[in-house]
Parts: C-alpha cells; structure tokens; sequence
C-alpha cells in the first residue's frame, strides 16, 4: 500500500503520492508553490507528508483539470469561500461523473470484446463470418472516415494512404511519437513553465516537427488538420489528441519565438 501512519493518519511522503499518483514530484512541488495542494504537515526528517484531505483535493484539481481548467482558476474555486461552495463540484460529484464516463467505457469496450471475440472464433473455425457483426465494426469505422472526409479532399486522403503504403515505418513513428510529447507538454503547464522558456520553445519544435510530419509544408493538408481538430475538439481529446490548455501553450511558445 505504501504510506506511513501518523497522528492524523494515513500519510505518504511526497515521492511516494507521485509514484501512487503518476505525477511527477516536481509537480507536487509546484502546486504546493503556488498554494494549490499543501502538505499537511514534515516529519521529523523534515520530509513532506501528505494525509487524506490531501489527497482528496490532489484528485478535484486533477480531476477539474480534466474539465479543461487552469490550475490559478481551480485554485479560485477550491479556496472560495463557504457561501461560494456551490460553485465548486464536490468529491462526490466528481467520483461520480467520472463513474459514468468510465461505466460507458467499459460498455463500449465489452461490446467490441465480444463482437470481435465472435469474429475470431468464427474466422477460425472457418464457417463464414457473422455479417450483421461486421457491420457493427464497419459502422464504427465509417463514422470515423465520415469525420475524415469531412475535411480532407479525395486527394489529400489519396496522398495520405499512399505515404503510408511507401514510408509504413515513419508515419508509425510520428504517430507513436504523440504521446510523449503530449505528457511532456502536460507535465510543463503543470509545473507552470513560462511559456518563452528554452523548455517551452523545445516542446514548441519538437510539436511543430511531429505537424509537419502530416502535412509536410502542405498549407492546405495543415488547415484540413486544424479545422478537424477544432471543431471536434471533444472527440480528438477523448481519443488521446491535445487538450485545448496544451495547444495554448504551444501557441504562446511558438508566438514568444516567432
């Protein structure tokens, strides 16, 4: 379980919450820094031990953090005063809001588990595949390539699978190389990096490079990628894309060295 007891209880040295938590402990410092979540008290070593209530208002932040919140405004809303408490979400509410969103995960998840589960037994026996069931794959795919032609002419689409077809390996790369550098980007806005840092200008190029691997210089294929993903800014974050918070950072990176 991790933690030590203490007079109030349950605590866990500021390490150990990053490590339970998936924070870096250079968060944990900054948000201590900027009044967000305290430490409830050192130890005799002098190390920080975080307790319960700690804990509790750890998860509103990042759970307000999700809703797209900056860090100064969720402090605004947790510090507020008594008679402003209704504008702040409760643990409850957010446990529970979470709860739904996880529940219609998980029923997604199962459906495509045993949908897919059938076709393979199916395949394999080599009895004929179930149509109705890849019609429900294929509808699934479609509304996907129906948000995509939405925004990307028959040739653009064309050029793309074709680059695919030809350079398989690099586009792979440039697509796994998205999640590293979203959780860096996430990390420096919580740690409260300037955005005109050397750090900040790093992540601005290293952004700026994966874009170009898409649209390599192609002004049209770049504005079709960016209306995609501003009007289906909730889908693009859903699906692991940037949140809005994270494209500010970068464009502020990218203005303060332009």
């Amino acid at each position: 379980m991790g933690g030590a007891a203490g007079p109030g209880g349950q605590a866990w040295k500021v390490g150990e919450l990053a490590r339970r938590t998936g924070l870096t402990v250079r968060t944990l410092h900054h948000y201590e820094q900027i009044g967000l979540v305290l430490p409830a008290r050192r130890n005799s070593a002098g190390h920080r031990l975080y307790g319960t209530e700690e804990v509790e208002r750890l998860y509103q932040v990042l759970a307000l953090r999700e809703l797209g919140l900056s860090l100064e405004r969720i402090r605004e809303l947790l510090d507020a005063a008594p008679s402003d408490a209704a504008t702040v979400p409760s643990l409850g509410d957010l446990l529970a809001e979470q709860l739904v969103q996880v529940e219609h995960r998980l029923r997604a998840l199962h459906d495509l588990r045993g949908t897919l589960t059938a076709l393979v037994a199916t395949a394999r026996a080599g009895t004929g595949l179930d149509a109705p069931a890849l019609l429900e794959l294929i509808e699934g795919m479609t509304t996907v390539n129906e948000t995509f032609n939405a925004y990307f002419t028959p040739e653009q689409i064309a050029e793309l699978e074709q680059r695919r077809a030809t350079h398989g390996d690099a586009v792979t790369d440039v697509i796994d190389a998205w999640p590293a550098l979203l959780s860096d980007v996430e990390s420096a806005i919580a740690a409260g990096t300037d955005p005109a840092s050397a750090e900040a200008v790093d992540l601005a190029r290293r952004w700026a490079g994966l874009l170009h691997g898409f649209h390599r210089g192609d002004a049209d294929m770049r504005d079709s990628l960016y209306r995609m993903r501003e009007d289906n800014a909730e889908e693009v974050r859903a699906h692991g894309g940037p949140s809005q918070e994270a494209i500010a950072f970068i464009t502020r990176a990218q203005q303060a060295h332009s």
